[in-house]
C-alpha cells in the first residue's frame, strides 16, 4: 500500500513535465542496461547481404531487421541500443568528473575568498570566454580524437557552471550561525564545509549536475558527428548520424533513429531537470 502512495507523491512533486522527463529517462536507462539481451544481433557485425535494408524488412538470408541496417549491413536496432550504453556512460562520466572538481573548486572559492577566490574565478571566466562546443573542439583537437579525450573535454566545459553554482551557495551558507559554531568548536575546514555546508548546497547542485548530464550527451554527439568523439566501430549516436548523413535521401532511417534517440534523451533530461528544480525550490521555500 505504501509504494503506490510513494510514486504518486513523487510524480506530483515533479509535476507534469518532470514526470514525462523521468519516464523518458527511465526508458533510455533501461535500454542501456538491457542493450545486450534486447539486441537481436551484434552491433558491429557486418552482413554483406543486408546493406541498407529498410526498417521491418527481411534480408535475402531470412534475417529480419526491425529498424533496418546501415550502409555496411549492421543491424541498426542493435547499434541504437548499444549507443544508449555509450551515451549514458558518457553522461555519467562527465557528471562524475566535472562534479568532483567543480565541488572542490566551488568550496575553495566560496570559503576562502580573497586571492584564492580571484584565481579560481578568473580561471572559470577564462573557460567561459569561449562557447562550450568550441572549447571542447579545441581540447579534443589538442589531445586527439577518441572517447576518453572527448569525455575530458566535455567535463572541462561543464566545470564552470557547477563551480559557480556551488560557490554562490557557499557564500550564502558560510555566514550562517552553524558555520560559525562549527569553527569555534574546533572543527576542521574539511569537516565544516564538506559535512556541514556542502549538504545544504546540494539542491541547486543536483539540478546543475542533471543539466550537465544532458549537455554531456549532446556535446559528445556533436563531437562524434565531427569525427572527434567515439571512433568506429563503437556505436555512438553522434557518429551514427555522421555515417548516415551521406545517405539521407536514399536511406533516411540511418539518420532518423539515432537522431530520435538523442532527441528523446536530451528532452527527458531537460524536462526532468526542470521538474526537479521546481520541486527543490518549493521545498526550500517551505523550509
Amino acid at each position: 500500500m505504501k509504494q503506490p502512495n510513494f510514486f504518486k507523491h513523487f510524480f506530483q512533486r515533479l509535476g507534469l513535465s518532470g514526470s514525462i522527463g523521468f519516464v523518458l529517462l527511465s526508458v533510455v536507462f533501461l535500454a542501456a542496461i538491457l542493450a545486450s539481451p534486447l539486441s537481436p544481433y551484434s552491433p558491429i557485425e557486418v552482413y554483406t547481404d543486408s546493406v541498407k535494408i529498410p526498417p521491418g524488412s527481411v534480408s535475402p538470408s531470412g534475417q529480419k531487421y526491425i529498424l533496418g541496417t546501415d550502409d555496411l549491413g549492421r543491424d541498426l536496432l542493435s547499434r541504437v541500443l548499444h549507443g544508449a550504453q555509450v551515451s549514458v556512460g558518457i553522461g555519467f562520466a562527465v557528471v562524475i568528473m566535472s562534479g568532483f572538481f567543480g565541488v572542490i573548486l566551488g568550496l575553495l572559492a566560496g570559503s576562502f575568498g580573497g586571492w584564492v577566490d580571484q584565481v579560481i574565478m578568473r580561471g572559470i571566466d577564462l573557460l567561459m570566454a569561449l562557447p562550450s562546443l568550441l572549447l571542447a573542439l579545441v581540447v579534443v583537437a589538442a589531445l586527439g580524437p577518441g572517447l576518453q579525450n572527448c569525455i575530458l573535454a566535455i567535463s572541462l566545459v561543464s566545470l564552470p557552471s557547477i563551480t559557480r553554482t556551488l560557490r554562490a551557495g557557499v557564500l550564502i551558507e558560510k555566514n550562517k550561525n552553524y558555520v560559525w559554531a562549527s569553527k569555534h568548536f574546533g572543527s576542521s575546514w574539511f569537516r565544516t564545509y564538506f559535512f556541514g555546508v556542502l549538504p545544504n548546497c546540494m539542491a541547486p547542485l543536483i539540478v546543475q549536475l542533471t543539466y550537465a548530464f544532458g549537455e554531456g550527451i549532446l556535446n559528445a554527439a556533436a563531437l562524434g558527428f565531427l569525427g572527434l568523439g567515439a571512433q568506429a566501430p563503437l556505436p555512438e549516436w553522434g557518429t551514427m548520424l555522421a555515417d548516415g548523413r551521406s545517405f539521407l535521401e536514399s536511406a533516411s532511417w540511418l539518420v532518423i533513429w539515432p537522431g530520435f534517440c538523442l532527441f528523446v534523451t536530451v528532452l527527458g533530461v531537460n524536462l526532468f531537470g526542470d521538474g526537479l528544480r521546481q520541486w527543490l525550490l518549493s521545498t526550500g521555500n517551505r523550509t
